[in-house]
């Protein structure tokens, strides 16, 4: 998007992806296990306008941006995720912990102060576990009693 506005063609369009097919599925799938919730999911039967297979073609992006994808679906959904509930303030499943790299990449490019915020927070729980003697995190100890 940087790319594209220092270019300074403001009706140029670019199409922007990761060149190969990926399943609305796999899509469900990450942003299910990223929310800790089930989708619920009606399936219907291909429509007319209905396309078998599609991806980016990034040719005209890579020409005029040198754009070259970087980022799988899986980890794009994540990061998305986590600069949602900071920028919405809605919670996260506490085992949806940014790595550290994730951590910094989400400081440097977006200012999220979230992902600091739930390494300590993991740590804390982890220490506290240790120091009681538990082998489940607190929440599972609480939801079974």
């Amino acid at each position: 998007m940087i790319a594209a506005c220092r270019l300074g063609a403001p009706l140029e369009i670019f199409n922007l992806g990761n060149t190969r097919p990926e399943k609305v599925s796999s899509l469900i799938h990450y942003i299910e296990g990223g929310l800790g919730k089930k989708a619920n999911i009606t399936q219907a039967p291909i429509t007319a306008g209905d396309v078998p297979m599609t991806y980016a073609d990034v040719s005209h992006a890579r020409k005029m941006l040198n754009y070259s994808p970087k980022v799988s679906l899986e980890e794009g959904v994540r990061l998305f995720l986590f600069w949602y509930s900071e920028f919405y303030n809605v919670a996260l499943p506490r085992d949806m912990v940014p790595t550290r790299r994730e951590s910094n990449e989400l400081r440097a490019k977006y200012n999220l102060k979230i992902a600091k915020r739930r390494q300590l927070d993991r740590r804390g729980r982890a220490l506290r576990s240790r120091l009681l003697g538990r082998k489940r995190p607190p929440a599972a100890i609480d939801e079974a009693a």
